[in-house]
């Protein structure tokens, strides 16, 4: 049996986090974030081939990002900007909540197009492409390359919308714009509940998602933080709490959860089995620090959390 493969594409950032109130003095940490590349590193310590397209700048910043990623087995179509910086993220996490805060506009990763997207999916021939909601965020240019790479995406592999919307990036307005435009080439769709209203005139749930199918969408995921999740197929749907977990850091808790999903499609899992696989992946993301350092491999998630290993 031929080895399935996805493709995603979409910024990293230099990430630095502290622990403590900046009034105070504090001391950093140096991290790699970003919502593609955590669902990506995700899927590779699950042992699948992926293979991220972005651009970053030729900094510390960059040079950081490329080799994190490449340690972590994914495969690289990045193109290295003389010109513009890679793209920066502060997290402050105290008292229980964390504020992130962005260096983003003008990033090498906002100058991706429709034809270094496109060109990278036709290389890469995967069998899933995941695409992400924030990509088009970044710039006009990022929109457009974004909506012709997922209309190519559609004609030769099965097409993943994660929602994944950003405020602090653009309007729920703009989002819902862009978005419903590529509800009918989606195969799979994740979200919470606010974010799949974005996609949808509707209101309810149950309402949602008839939406969504109606279009064409064949699997909704409905993700719910602490409550865990459910998948709805026609006719069909699973529901499982969250698993267990001493909450540690919540960011990259969704990227986890797709990464999740994805691998359990690569697999062939039935969608109870993708379910708890993807919910058992948030509860791994919650419970160490970064956006995905503490993913597991593909044995530590058969295996479980927990215990002492001797």
């Amino acid at each position: 049996m031929p080895t399935l493969s996805v493709w995603t594409c979409g910024e990293a950032m230099g990430a630095l986090r502290t622990d403590g109130p900046l009034r105070l003095g504090t001391t950093w940490t140096t991290h790699v974030a970003g919502a593609e590349l955590n669902a990506s590193v995700g899927l590779a310590r699950l042992g699948h081939q992926v293979t991220w397209c972005s651009r970053v700048g030729d900094d510390d910043f960059g040079r950081l990002v490329v080799r994190e990623a490449r340690a972590e087995g994914v495969t690289l179509d990045v193109e290295v900007d003389p010109e513009r910086h890679t793209g920066g993220l502060r997290v402050v996490r105290q008292a229980g909540t964390s504020s992130v805060s962005y260096t983003r506009r003008g990033s090498a990763a906002s100058a991706l197009d429709a034809a270094t997207l496109t060109t990278s999916l036709e290389r890469a021939n995967a069998d899933i492409a995941l695409v992400c909601g924030i990509t088009p965020a970044l710039s006009p240019t990022c929109r457009d390359g974004w909506l012709a790479v997922v209309a190519a995406a559609a004609e030769r592999a099965t097409v993943v919308l994660d929602v994944n919307h950003r405020p602090t990036l653009w309007s729920s307005d703009d989002a819902a714009a862009t978005l419903r435009q590529v509800v009918g080439r989606a195969d799979v769709v994740v979200g919470d509940l606010d974010e799949l209203r974005l996609l949808s005139d509707a209101s309810s749930e149950d309402d949602v998602v008839a939406d969504l199918m109606s279009q064409g969408v064949d699997l909704v995921a409905i993700k719910r933080g602490v409550n865990g999740a459910s998948l709805v197929r026609a006719g069909q749907r699973h529901d499982l709490l969250a698993e267990p977990a001493v909450e540690v850091d919540p960011i990259g808790a969704g990227d986890a959860f797709t990464a999740g999903l994805v691998s359990a499609m690569l697999d062939g899992l039935d969608d109870g089995a993708a379910l708890a696989r993807a919910v058992a992946m948030g509860a791994w993301a919650v419970s160490t620090s970064g956006d995905w350092e503490g993913l597991p491999t593909r044995a530590q998630l058969l295996t479980g959390r927990g215990g002492v290993r001797r």
